[in-house]
């Protein structure tokens, strides 16, 4: 009985194993739905590594095996260890104590690496409770860093190759991104595939030296953003799509504009460690590149100042951003100009940073996202048509915002009221919602206690579209 019940629940794995097998490279609706599961609960790592993954159980065949020797050939020399330095050399090292105090520095929250090993792990594994297994793996960290302290810089001959393998990795994800709900490909894209895979490179070489790779960067991003939102964007909108939300962008930013800010800020950051490395050897402490990029910047413009706190990407970053919007706004006019202010303030991107959680009420679906992201950026919403009101449909699509007879008017319009009235109630004051008796104006009833006293009045919603024509020439100031 044992044994007939041991091998159901093996022939059960097995065909668990084949479908997860067959599912994931056929591309399953249900890997959709667990990628999306995990952006949902902040798993952005998790969703990626999902998202990006081909691995499955290889077979255990002769072919299999060739392919291991293949990819793991026999050396075709002597493997041996090169000669030790000469001890004489002062380099520069760190003691144990050091690394504990590095390790201290970090706060309990850090975010993990690579790895996924965050500091809170570490500082875990090196406590006096760990005993002496902590104290043995302070002594490797302290011996491991003491070997990377030795290690060899990047030629500038290496740099293009590899942005050229970022950029390879950018348009691999396009397809697999298109499978995802837009609201969670354009979250990905921009927490995970876009910048943040080319940082390092950016604070640590001089990628403004190389325009040609950090073009086609910049292009591929272009192609994946328009194919996960579904929209077309030409020059300005461009530009502006690759601004920081909180200056009317979407975040998502190029690395023509953020290369030389990340090295020279990585660069000022650095330079009393430089200083302490490269002074030891005779060289005075000179770094290379920086000389180069300060040129570069000063040469952007001449409003291109150099910040105050130059070891801060953001000041550096918002000297070119500030440059960046003052170009938009000169070459816009009228409703153009008005929507660039109104986008540039800081609450107008608050739902971009949200995370999308259908849970929480914050997942749009895809044609909310393009028309929200189409006015958002002044991109074509729809074709030009004659509305049942009998007023002329712009390609903008302002005129559905505003139009009378909008079947979306009404529910947008509730919302608002029922959010405010969901605030007024979690604050323990009392609301009633369209009570009976009021004309259409008065919205809420609600109590306000003032010196003892309690007060009624009155409340109601009104949100003014600013891209309205009646309004705009009043906001092109």
């Amino acid at each position: 009985m044992t044994s007939k019940v041991k091998s159901n629940i093996m022939s059960s794995v097995n065909s668990h194993d084949d479908e997860l097998y067959v599912s994931r490279r056929s591309g399953s609706r249900s890997i959709k739905k667990i990628i999306e599961t995990k952006v949902f609960e902040g798993d952005f790592r998790g969703a990626v590594r999902l998202l990006m993954s081909d691995d499955s159980f290889a077979p255990g065949d002769a072919d299999t095996l060739a392919s291991l020797k293949l990819k793991h050939p026999d050396p075709s020399r002597p493997l041996s260890f090169p000669p030790e330095p000469d001890p004489s050399i002062t380099v520069l090292s760190v003691t144990v104590e050091d690394v504990l105090s590095a390790l201290a520095s970090f706060y309990s929250g850090s975010a993990a690496g690579l790895d996924g090993i965050r500091p809170g792990h570490l500082k875990e594994l090196v406590s006096v409770s760990a005993g002496e297994n902590g104290r043995r793996l302070v002594g490797c960290l302290t011996r491991l860093a003491n070997f990377l302290l030795s290690g060899s810089p990047i030629f500038l001959s290496a740099v293009p190759e590899a942005i050229t393998s970022r950029t390879q990795l950018l348009l691999s994800a396009q397809e697999r991104l298109k499978d995802l709900s837009a609201h969670v490909a354009i979250i990905l894209l921009r927490m995970c595939f876009a910048l943040p895979k080319i940082t390092y490179l950016m604070r640590t070489t001089p990628t403004w030296l190389c325009p040609e790779e950090v073009s086609s960067f910049d292009n591929a991003l272009k192609l994946v953003v328009q194919s996960v939102l579904n929209v077309s964007l030409d020059g300005p909108q461009w530009r502006q799509a690759a601004l920081p939300i909180r200056c009317g962008g979407l975040g998502v930013r190029c690395a023509r504009d953020v290369g030389l800010p990340a090295f020279l800020a990585s660069a000022h950051g650095v330079a009393n460690l430089v200083t302490v490395l490269l002074g030891t050897n005779g060289d005075g402490g000179s770094m290379p590149f920086v000389s180069d990029a300060v040129s570069a910047w000063l040469s952007l413009s001449s409003d291109a100042a150099i910040p105050e706190s130059k070891h801060v990407q953001r000041a550096w970053d918002d000297i070119g951003v500030k440059l960046l919007q003052e170009h938009l706004l000169g070459g816009a006019v009228g409703v153009d100009k008005a929507r660039l202010r109104a986008v540039s303030q800081p609450e107008s991107g608050a739902w971009l940073q949200a995370i999308p959680s259908p849970h929480l009420g914050t997942l749009l679906d895809d044609d909310s996202l393009r028309v929200a992201v189409a006015l958002r950026l002044g991109c074509k919403v729809c074709e030009p048509h004659i509305c049942t009101c009998g007023s002329m449909v712009e390609a903008d699509g302002h005129h559905a915002l505003s139009c009378r007879r909008c079947t979306g008017r009404f529910p947008r319009h509730h919302a608002l009221n029922d959010i405010i009235r969901r605030a007024l109630v979690s604050a323990n004051i009392p609301c009633v919602l369209e009570p009976p008796g009021l004309s259409r104006s008065d919205e809420f009833v609600i109590l306000k206690v003032t010196k003892g006293l309690v007060k009624p009045f009155f409340f109601t919603v009104g949100v003014p579209f600013i891209l309205l024509r009646s309004r705009s020439p009043t906001t092109d100031i």
